[in-house]
């Protein structure tokens, strides 16, 4: 019940967080690819004669399609490398560049929240009546509002994301 009342306050803001849970699904998939661009230059380098003794074989690369075919159109090895090595730097650009869009859009959702909050508990304690502001100890009272929004505020804008990013992480490491 009161997790219900939780995700109630966060009304309005399911655009957003969808948003950053899609952002932090695109950053966790690209950062399970990149250990796929090693994994590639090793199996394409133990192809090449007298690189390994006996028989040394790498397994299936789950690269997408179009990196490999981008890879493969060349046959000369130092080229391949090349090729991923460029193609690596590209990735991490768009992930350091997607990974700012989506702490910027954590940060925005995290703020617009704890105002809201704000705004709904100042608007209620303006609202209770003259006898309780009279026996309630000031300080106390203060304290207790901080806290409380800053914990919420953390909850939902922090620590449900990064459960989902998480599970996004497992999901994409047991897929590959």
């Amino acid at each position: 019940m009161r997790t219900l009342k939780l995700f109630r306050l966060a009304k309005g803001f399911t655009v957003l967080f969808l948003i950053a849970a899609l952002l932090t699904l695109i950053h966790q998939w690209t950062y399970s690819n990149v250990p796929l661009f090693t994994q590639y230059l090793i199996k394409t380098l133990l192809a090449q004669p007298g690189i390994a003794v006996g028989n040394v074989s790498v397994g299936e690369v789950y690269l997408p399609a179009f990196l490999l075919s981008y890879f493969e159109r060349t046959t000369a090895v130092m080229e391949i490398i090349m090729r991923v090595a460029i193609s690596l730097m590209i990735l991490q650009v768009f992930r350091f560049s997607l990974r700012f869009i989506e702490m910027w859009t954590k940060g925005y959702l995290l703020e617009r929240m704890g105002e809201k909050l704000r705004i709904r508990l100042y608007s209620h304690i303006q609202d209770l009546n003259y006898q309780f502001h009279n026996n309630a100890d000031t300080g106390d009272l203060i304290q207790r509002c901080t806290t409380d929004v800053e914990t919420y505020r953390v909850f939902v804008g922090e620590q449900l994301i990064e459960i989902f990013r998480l599970v996004f992480l497992i999901g994409f490491t047991i897929y590959q």
